[in-house]
This record gives structure tokens, sequence and C-alpha cells, in this order.
């Protein structure tokens, strides 16, 4: 039996005859762990038309995870996430920009921690 040392602890053993016939499966090898509390803390910037600002504002405070940290009068926001999903800063940036009267949405920055409060 042939072990990787940096990985030990994440996989079982590999059985060098199976590797090496072709029918070692490295999905079925990996074992199973717990799952990370893993949080994704963002800023999103987005580009609004002014006119539908308020409507807007309501529509961003209803999707839930989004602080809007900064709304400035001529339609730019500034948003502030932290979500808790494995896909949660992706689907929450195609959320508002599928929004009406959104005309631009750009993540700024992020942070991806096991530890974010």
């Amino acid at each position: 039996m042939v072990t990787d040392p940096d990985t030990e602890s994440q996989r079982r053993p590999l059985d060098r005859r199976q590797f090496l016939s072709g029918s070692w499966d490295a999905r079925r090898d990996i074992v199973e762990s717990q799952p990370v509390d893993r949080r994704e803390s963002a800023t999103i910037l987005v580009q609004a038309r002014p006119e539908r600002l308020a409507d807007i504002e309501c529509k961003l405070q209803s999707l839930g995870g989004l602080t809007i940290s900064r709304c400035e009068a001529a339609g730019k926001l500034q948003i502030t996430t932290v979500l808790t999903e494995s896909r949660g800063l992706s689907d929450a940036l195609e959320s508002i920009t599928a929004l009406p009267g959104i005309l631009a949405a750009t993540l700024t920055g992020a942070k991806f921690s096991e530890d974010i409060a």
C-alpha cells in the first residue's frame, strides 16, 4: 500500500494494484469530513438608475445577507455581504444584477474564512 504523506489524513491508503490496473477511483477514496462553516464576506459596487433608487434599496434589503453601506443620489451603492452558503457570493451577485433598474454590479473585494464574525 502506498500513501501520500500530504493528504494521508484526508484519504484512504492507495491500493497500488488497483491504481496500475485502472480500477482505482479517486473520488471514491476521498474520506468525507465534517462540513466547514465557511463564510464569505464581500463588497459589491452597484450602479443603478437614480430614479428607481428607493425601490432598488427596498429590493436589495429583502434579498437577505446584504447591507447597504453607502448610497449616493447618482445611483451608486456600496453593498457589504456576509454569506455562509457555498455558492452564496455568486448567487448574491446574480440576484443583484437581475433586479430591474440595476445597470451594473461589480465585486470589488472578498474574504473567505472560517472565522469571520
